[in-house]
């Protein structure tokens, strides 16, 4: 898997997103919901609407932002569009960002385990082309899940959501993963993945990691190509078992 067509601020840019997931969005949910699930959304990644106002909190390239659904009021530093009150700030810190939202920086550790340090006063580098980058590789998995979930209804897939702790966005099926990574410490680039609870059943050129399969972004073009690879790693598990 190559690095090739990645700018060099790629990973600083991943890492700079991962930490905000962990130790600000996604404790900012948990707070108010029990509940640490993201999702993809325009130009990044947000939580899913919560409360009586369908607060969204997201990441959109180098900003945070807070939508709410209000009755014509607006707050210090809003902007009203629509019926709905839309704050942004320029990211800088993960400190910085939890304040924002109005959490305490850290990830809620009784629930996950964070990959990422809590530095919160460490400055964040975020590239806004590696970040289009990030939002569109999550835009094509998210797609190309929705697609392959809507085929395999009798394994009862789980609804997709990204994960604070791995920053990948999943679904389970009938006792296996299917998701994608914007790339992690084992692989630095943007790949999808599909791994059996119980291991891959061999290894050979498609079982090609330990936890199963994984084909990096160079190889996908298009969603069609991630909605391949997810059907034949859902068919290569099934005639493993």
């Amino acid at each position: 898997m190559s690095t090739r067509h990645l700018p060099p601020s790629y990973a600083s840019t991943r890492d700079a997103w991962h930490r905000l997931a962990e130790h600000a969005i996604s404790p900012a949910r948990y707070a108010a919901t029990g509940k640490i699930g993201l999702q993809p959304s325009p130009g990044g990644f947000a939580t899913p609407a919560f409360g009586d106002a369908g607060r969204v909190i997201a990441v959109e390239g180098d900003h945070l932002v807070i939508s709410e659904q209000l009755d014509g009021a607006r707050g210090a530093g809003s902007a009203l569009q629509s019926g709905v009150a839309v704050k942004r700030t320029a990211i800088t810190t993960v400190a910085d960002a939890a304040r924002f939202v109005g959490v305490v920086a850290g990830a809620p550790i009784n629930v996950y385990t964070p990959n990422t340090p809590l530095e919160p006063d460490a400055p964040l580098t975020i590239d806004v082309d590696a970040a289009e980058l990030i939002a569109m590789w999550y835009d094509l998995t998210a797609k190309a899940l929705r697609a392959f979930a809507g085929s395999i209804a009798a394994d009862q897939p789980t609804d997709a959501q990204l994960w604070p702790e791995h920053f990948d966005l999943a679904l389970s099926a009938d006792r296996v993963n299917y998701g994608g990574s914007p790339g992690d410490d084992h692989i630095d680039v943007p790949y999808l993945y599909v791994g059996p609870f119980d291991g891959p059943p061999q290894r050979d050129a498609f079982w090609n990691q330990p936890f199963g399969a994984a084909i990096g972004f160079d190889e996908i073009a298009s969603i069609d190509d991630a909605f391949a690879f997810f059907r034949r790693g859902r068919q290569l598990s099934h005639e493993g078992r």
